[in-house]
């Protein structure tokens, strides 16, 4: 049977390559991406593993061995023509990767969801670590929604993803081209009343992958959104799966030498912690 990680891991991928799909449809025939979007469910993609067929007998088991060679030979003649195919494939997947890296707009989040409370519960990473069950909305539209944290007074917009300029489009400059990686927050918190905006950008990995150079960029993300929203102060946060305190020591090094938080996403007190820092930030 297949291990549930990797279930996830496909269910990931697959979901990133419709976001991507439905992004490119999008742009090229004019409908509404986010009302696409709302119909792609990452829990209803399904992931069937191919069984092998069981002989029931030596006949049907030769029968088999004899397709195998038939398929065999026939692969042999055509394996020049293939060759020149796979060295075309290889380019075109190796210039997809790059491109994947460099958009922030696929929202890559490593090779699978969630830790131990995915594997028990089997939610994604991004929805484990929502903070939906510590908020109290107060008003809301399509766009965005008014929020306080924990009913202690203080209100915020919550919203995510392109919403992001679409609630703020009158604080913003549009003559500002918008850049690969700053174009869909995973969540996002406003303080009007002081001027602050927080951006979470969610990662997570499990297994090895050249994700680190993807926390190395928060002094560009800082300066695009700054420039994009003047009159805001700009707090990007990165929330980080448990793999990323061993195997991107020197980024994590970086992150603290210019100030950028990040807190755990597997930790217990990760939606306290996270809470307290929006909420208190001065």
């Amino acid at each position: 049977m297949m291990p549930f990680t990797c279930v996830l891991a496909i269910q990931e991928i697959a979901y990133e390559a419709m976001m991507k799909v439905t992004k490119s449809l999008a742009d090229k025939y004019g409908f509404d991406l986010d009302e696409a979007v709302r119909s792609i469910v990452i829990e209803d993609i399904k992931v069937v593993e191919k069984q092998k067929p069981i002989a029931k007998d030596n006949d049907k088991a030769k029968a088999k061995d004899n397709d195998k060679a038939k398929a065999k030979d026939k692969a042999k003649d055509k394996a020049k023509a293939k060759a020149k195919d796979k060295a075309k494939d290889k380019a075109k997947d190796k210039a997809k990767d790059k491109a994947k890296d460099k958009a922030k707009g696929a929202k890559n989040k490593g090779t699978g969801a969630g830790g131990s409370n995915t594997n028990k519960n089997g939610l994604p990473y991004e929805k484990l670590t929502d903070l939906d069950d510590r908020i109290t909305i107060l008003d809301k539209n399509v766009n965005f929604e008014i929020i306080e944290f924990d009913k202690n007074g203080k209100s915020f917009i919550k919203t995510n993803q392109s919403k992001l300029f679409k609630c703020m489009k009158d604080e913003m400059d549009t003559t500002i081209e918008k850049a690969h990686g700053c174009k869909n927050p995973d969540e996002c918190y406003i303080d009007k009343k002081s001027k602050n905006i927080f951006l979470l950008e969610k990662k997570f990995q499990q297994c090895s992958g050249s994700v680190c150079e993807k926390i190395q960029t928060p002094d560009f993300k800082k300066w695009q959104y700054a420039r994009t929203f003047p009159d805001y102060n700009i707090i990007y946060i990165y929330c980080l799966s448990d793999w990323f305190k061993q195997n991107c020591i020197a980024e994590l090094e970086y992150l603290d030498f210019k100030g950028i938080p990040y807190f755990w996403g597997n930790s217990a007190t990760y939606k306290d912690e996270i809470v307290n820092f929006i909420i208190n930030y001065k």
